[in-house]
């Protein structure tokens, strides 16, 4: 069990990775990926298990979605598109789902 929760992990972080190189980076989609060490950058927790973080304006789109079970936008406001469709969340707030698999998001804007 624990073998195959650390592939799904390892799967998960490889589809993240490979979502993100296909959005190209510019002056109008900086956006970028960024180590969870400072608390200023937007945090996403993904189904209780890691956090991803990226700082810059610009938008990620995640394809099928990303199972979200936290959300700390830091020194940003976000845009974040959902089933139930488009939220915002201003900075310096942090939003928990309390449950598994509550909240999956597509995409997503530090604006």
């Amino acid at each position: 069990m624990k073998k195959m929760k650390k592939g799904l992990v390892a799967a998960v972080t490889i589809s993240i990775i490979a979502l993100g190189s296909l959005i190209p980076a510019s002056s109008a989609n900086a956006i970028n990926s960024v180590p969870c060490d400072s608390d200023g950058f937007l945090l996403f927790n993904i189904d209780f298990q890691y956090n991803v973080c990226f700082a810059n304006s610009g938008a990620k789109a995640w394809g099928s979605g990303m199972w979200v079970s936290r959300i700390l936008t830091g020194n940003n406001d976000v845009n974040w598109w959902a089933d139930d469709g488009k939220h915002f969340l201003p900075r310096w707030n942090d939003l928990r789902f309390p449950t598994v698999r509550t909240v999956r998001i597509y995409s997503f804007e530090i604006i």
